[in-house]
């Protein structure tokens, strides 16, 4: 039998090559970049996932101030709540802000859906304006992924934007017309005598000739004019006109705000007095829990002719008829507001006297007339307050308010108050009226209108 020869394992030659291999080192470098790749790697994919987010938080804070300014704009045209919302949510989203929308009740014909990663808050709740009703508080959010930083945490990122807008600056205004729409809604015409001490007119409407001085010798002075529309000024009467503040007609400027839209008109109920004739000390008839102390006429208000009316503290409803102010009668009152509904309309004239101060408290604060707005019936709405033939005004503290009527100073007018608003649908000052009056109105009562105001960024 032939042996078998079986290969011998020499151990004394393979362990010097093997300690010679591990004492060479040529190709620690390798074996080092071997063993860190993974960490490099995810240190370089790490970094690039944190700055996303950082690039994320930028845009999202451009999308959070441009929404505040949005919503500031909203504000200073008067508007509040959902009008901010809507506005700062469609101008965050074309800024690149993802809005998860959801509705906000269960039917969505109720209410429109709302970003629920959106909060707005006027006043804001957080940082230096808490409190602050002039400011409006934008928070955004977003929520994103984890990738490679995933090894380390299982909760997505959020990533969070906040901005505050400031109302700043602005003049008060002591003429405001409402109407979107209606030309001439302020007009100074005839051979009228306006001046506004410290004060400025306002007109919302968009018309060319929102504010209308014809080629007559009517003056104005004012601190400014500002229109949403144009302005239409003839000569002579642009040499007569005075702006003080102002180098010109500020027009296609923001609309003002109505400063008393949020006063509930009275819920008028049965009749107190159907006799219109009155003189001497006028009352309140009852006292109800939504309007307070109050008398409600059903024929309309005639001062009797050379006597004095002098109506205590309360509020006193025209539903029908006039308020008729003539042949040297006196109106007078303290703390006292006529309210005017179902076409009611106003004539003071015959050397009639005024001398009315509004409450400066409680529900009517600031108003001593007030007209109602019509919204619901604006083709029934024709209340048309008129002072004219050398009436005298001269002691009127307050605002005179009527949202869906027509205010005209008309003939002889003489009128002077430091403290006086005129708040109507249209103004118009004519005739051979004089008035004078500004807003010297603290202690009164009465909201502040501004126009000029700036929305700023301030945090």
């Amino acid at each position: 039998m032939t042996p078998i020869h079986r290969p011998q394992f020499q151990m004394s030659g393979v362990l010097p090559r093997l300690n010679k291999f591990w004492k060479n080192e040529g190709g620690a470098a390798a074996v080092a970049v071997g063993i860190m790749s993974p960490v490099i790697i995810g240190g370089m994919a790490l970094g690039g996932e944190t700055g996303y987010w950082y690039y994320t938080q930028r845009k999202l804070q451009h999308a959070a101030d441009v929404a505040a300014h949005a919503a500031g704009v909203r504000k200073r045209a008067g508007e509040s709540g959902v009008p901010l919302r809507t506005a700062a949510t469609q101008v965050a989203a074309a800024s690149g802000f993802l809005p998860v929308m959801v509705d906000a009740d269960p039917d969505p014909a109720v209410t429109q859906p709302v970003a629920t990663n959106l909060t707005i808050n006027n006043p804001p709740q957080t940082g230096s304006f808490i409190g602050n009703t002039k400011t409006v508080e934008v928070v955004l959010t977003e929520t994103k992924p984890r990738l490679l930083s995933s090894i380390f945490s299982n909760e997505a990122v959020e990533i969070k934007a906040r901005a505050v807008v400031r109302l700043d600056g602005g003049s008060p205004a002591c003429v405001v017309a409402l109407s979107e729409t209606k030309p001439k809604a302020v007009e100074v015409s005839g051979n009228t005598s306006v001046t506004l001490n410290d004060c400025s007119i306002a007109a919302n409407s968009v018309q060319p000739d929102a504010y209308y001085m014809p080629n007559s010798t009517a003056d104005l002075t004012a601190d400014c004019i500002s229109t949403v529309g144009g302005s239409s000024i003839k000569d002579p009467s642009s040499g007569l006109l005075e702006l003080k503040v102002c180098e010109s007609v500020q027009e296609n400027a923001p609309p003002v705000a109505d400063p008393y839209a949020d006063v509930p008109e009275p819920v008028i109920t049965g009749c107190d007095e159907s006799d219109k004739v009155v003189s001497g000390l006028v009352e309140t008839e009852r006292t109800d829990p939504i309007n307070g102390p109050i008398k409600i006429f059903c024929s309309g208000i005639e001062v009797e002719a050379n006597t004095t009316a002098e109506f205590k503290p309360g509020l006193y409803v025209i539903t029908g008829g006039e308020l008729k102010v003539n042949n040297n009668a006196t109106l007078k009152a303290t703390g006292a507001t006529f309210f005017f509904a179902n076409n009611t309309i106003a004539s003071i004239s015959g050397s009639a006297v005024l001398d009315l101060t509004a409450p400066t408290t409680g529900m009517f604060a600031g108003l001593v007339f007030y007209g109602a707005s019509c919204e619901d019936a604006p083709t029934e709405c024709g209340e048309v307050f008129k002072i004219t033939g050398n009436s005298s005004t001269t002691s009127i503290k307050g605002a005179i308010y009527l949202p869906g009527s027509t205010i005209e100073f008309l003939g002889g007018t003489n009128a002077s108050s430091s403290c006086l608003q005129i708040i109507a649908d249209k103004v118009t000052f004519t005739g051979n009226s004089e008035i004078e009056m500004g807003a010297a109105c603290a202690g009164t009562g009465t909201k502040t209108v501004l126009i000029g105001e700036v929305v700023k960024l301030v945090e």
